[in-house]
């Protein structure tokens, strides 16, 4: 009897840390969905022509980003407004606002607005300026509490990195240029 409760004990005790140590589900396509959209435009944000996150020296040199994103779809009917929010601390990080259109399977993203932010007692403090009057200023700052109030995802930077065919990006400050003008340019 004491023979089969030792065995007993040694089947049950590994099996049952095997399944504590696995993930415990694997994640929604909804969640799925959401990450792959945060690596689009974390891609976005690192690879197009301009290095959006290098006036950050925390976020030039960082290996892992913590981003949140939030979509507003009510405010311009028919745009898909994404809101996302680099951090480089819990209070204090850069804030983007992107237009996405779908084309064909393909996602573009647009950086229409972005800018620096600390978050403290009084609010929102933009370090430098944003593109806008005072009502895309609260526009963008309600956005940005609304993120800072939700879980954001960590990311590596080496998926940012990675060449993505599904995104194309553009910029207020400088446009894509259709890959078969691309030639007659030179």
């Amino acid at each position: 009897m004491k023979v089969s409760l030792i065995a007993l004990i040694f089947l049950v005790v590994p099996s049952s840390h095997a399944q504590s140590s696995q993930p415990t589900e694997a994640p929604t396509r909804a969640e799925s969905r959401r990450i792959r959209e945060i690596i689009e435009v974390t891609h976005c944000l690192k690879v197009g022509e301009i290095d959006w996150l290098g006036d950050s020296a925390v976020l030039e040199k960082a290996k892992i980003l913590q981003v949140g994103l939030r979509h507003d779809r009510t405010t311009y009917p028919g745009k898909d407004v994404i809101f996302a929010v680099v951090l480089e601390t819990p209070a204090k990080g850069d804030v983007f606002e992107l237009t996405r259109e779908n084309r064909q399977g393909v996602r573009s993203y647009r950086i229409e607005n972005n800018g620096s932010f600390t978050l403290g007692a009084k609010g929102v403090k933009w370090r430098g300026e944003i593109l806008g009057g005072i009502w895309t200023h609260e526009y963008i700052e309600r956005n940005v509490r609304k993120l800072l109030k939700r879980r954001s995802i960590t990311i590596s930077i080496r998926a940012a990195l990675r060449p993505n065919p599904q995104a194309t990006c553009s910029s207020y400050a400088s446009e894509t240029i259709p890959e078969s003008k691309v030639g007659s340019l030179k």
